[in-house]
């Protein structure tokens, strides 16, 4: 028996704030797969609780197969690093566990670039 696979579109290390926040919503985009399927796929932050995660597609946002977007609200993260957790489990029981350090700079700033008259 095999255990699910995820995959981070951006890596397991990601930012953000650092430029300014140009939405209200941190997005942790990836893929979670299984040769049998998955019974679930779900998403904690910081320890907190279990979050179910919509998998693709879903004739939205979502356009793969096991494409999925953990869309955290950035006023529940803190400044520094926080520690998203995704848990896959097949229909086979097997489950696989992976984390992404969100690192965040709250108040970030984009700057306006210098105007040459």
């Amino acid at each position: 028996m095999s255990a699910p696979d995820i995959e981070f579109w951006y890596g397991s290390e990601q930012s953000f704030g650092q430029l300014g926040n140009s939405q209200r919503w941190v997005n942790i985009l990836g893929t979670a797969s299984h040769a049998e399927g998955l019974a679930s796929l779900s998403y904690s932050l910081n320890g907190g609780a279990e979050r179910a995660l919509t998998v693709g597609p879903d004739g939205l946002r979502l356009r793969g197969r096991g494409d999925f977007n953990a869309e955290i609200d950035r006023t529940s993260l803190s400044g520094g690093t926080n520690v998203v957790r995704v848990r896959a489990v097949a229909y086979n029981g097997q489950e696989t566990v992976r984390e992404v350090n969100v690192h965040y700079v709250p108040g970030g700033r984009t700057r306006r670039p210098d105007v040459v008259a």
